[in-house]
């Protein structure tokens, strides 16, 4: 199904995505303290790591954007990604590149998960959830740059229209994940 969840058959590989940033959201950003004070009511304090874990999310998926060169909106490009005209820019993609530049972040009071809703059907959708150390998934906030076109979308894991659970291919390191077609 070409125009299913964010199914392909492309595997995921490597650095594919990864990329050396310049600033392209201000610290300052209303984006940036808008993420920036979600963290802070989810840690339930402020600490130096949301500024920088903030920013990343939000500047790494302005790059994987402009990598991924989204044009219209996420079903449109996952119909170019599953007929090889686009190479990446399935959700998946975009949740194993960004998880990639925010573990590089080596965070202490964050937990990054690869999170997954219906799960092995073609409504498959991955994303992901940051959780503060100690709590559970559920209590989270959702990353999600698939969800509007390469605009870093987040909201409470609890209160998302997705039921989310830990990818079953993700062990809290690395991920034994591929994107293919049902």
């Amino acid at each position: 199904m070409t125009f299913s969840g964010c199914s392909s058959q492309n595997s995921l590989s490597g650095d594919q995505g990864l990329a050396e940033t310049k600033a392209q959201a201000p610290r300052n950003s209303p984006e940036v303290h808008k993420l920036e004070e979600e963290l802070t009511a989810l840690l339930g304090y402020q600490d130096p790591e949301i500024s920088l874990l903030a920013h990343t999310a939000i500047e790494q998926t302005n790059v994987l954007a402009r990598q991924y060169q989204i044009t219209g909106f996420p079903l449109l490009h996952n119909f170019l990604v599953n007929i090889g005209i686009k190479d990446r820019g399935l959700c998946c993609h975009w949740t194993e590149d960004l998880l990639k530049a925010l573990t590089a972040l080596e965070l202490k009071h964050f937990r990054l998960v690869w999170a997954v809703s219906n799960y092995g059907t073609f409504r498959e959708h991955n994303s992901i959830a940051v959780v503060p150390e100690g709590k559970k998934l559920q209590e989270g906030l959702i990353l999600d740059p698939w969800r509007n076109a390469g605009k870093l979308f987040w909201t409470p894991t609890g209160q998302d229209h997705y039921e989310w659970r830990l990818h079953p291919g993700y062990n809290g390191r690395s991920a034994n994940i591929t994107c293919e077609a049902e």
